[in-house]
């Protein structure tokens, strides 16, 4: 596991590095863009885990007073804390 996890960390700082040759040397505005997705997506992820810990941490009571009036979906709770998996086992 930890040398796969290696190979896809060097091939993401690879591909990061060659985005920015790219930007540098040709100045192509969808490297940018690319680079900019590339880096923020993941920065969204982590900045997102303390929103999601907070609904996540609602009782049972509490959701179902949430959820009168609104057309919530009754495993959403669940979907979100798998979705939040990888990153709790890091913590």
């Amino acid at each position: 596991m930890s040398t796969a996890l290696s190979i896809i960390e060097v091939a993401f700082a690879a591909f990061c590095v060659w985005l920015a040759v790219r930007i540098v040397n040709r100045k192509e505005r969808w490297a940018k863009w690319m680079l900019a997705t590339t880096i923020g997506l993941p920065v969204l992820y982590v900045a997102s885990i303390g929103p999601a810990c907070w609904w996540l941490s609602i009782t049972d009571d509490e959701f179902e007073n949430r959820k009168r009036g609104c057309t919530l979906y009754p495993h959403l709770p669940d979907k979100l804390a798998y979705a939040y998996l990888p990153i709790g086992h890091t913590i």
